[in-house]
């Protein structure tokens, strides 16, 4: 009779088995200070407040700058509407008359430059963001005085 076996071990000797290490429960008199409390306060739900929109506040407008060396009032018009996302419109007797302009303010101020120094009339439409350019026809009203309406009168 033959026993054969296997062992993944060769000539290792006999262990005994480890004896396991027992703890105490810890016990003491007073109670664990409160590190974690699992109540939080919380707010119920409700509708979020009514939006409150104020008309009192000032419009603010940016700042910017036109420079323009010897261009058309249509590109003039163009560029300054494409600045603010308007629409632009020039008349066609005045759309090919050149201008070199190089200033810097809101688009009110540099379209009431670009309005003096072509002589002619700038609207600037915000309502519709819109800007228009007409001929200069019309001639501002001059007022007389009091004196001199008074002086007429005698």
């Amino acid at each position: 009779m033959l026993v054969f076996g296997c062992s993944t071990t060769i000539g290792k000797k006999y262990q005994e088995p480890k004896k396991r290490k027992v703890f105490r429960v810890a016990s003491s008199q007073l109670p664990p200070e409160p590190v974690y409390n699992r109540l939080r306060w919380a707010h119920l739900p409700d509708p979020a407040p009514a939006r409150v929109v104020y008309t009192s506040a000032p419009k603010i407008d940016p700042i910017m700058q036109l420079k323009l060396n010897n261009a058309t009032l249509e590109q003039a018009a163009n560029s300054l509407a494409r600045a603010m996302r308007y629409r632009s419109y020039v008349a066609g007797t005045i759309a090919n008359q050149r201008i070199t302009i190089n200033t810097l303010g809101t688009l009110d101020e540099l379209g009431a430059a670009l309005a003096k120094k072509a002589n002619v009339h700038l609207v600037i439409d915000h309502k519709n963001k819109e800007i228009r350019v007409l001929k200069n026809k019309a001639v501002k009203p001059e007022y007389f005085s009091k004196e001199a309406v008074r002086d007429e009168h005698k």
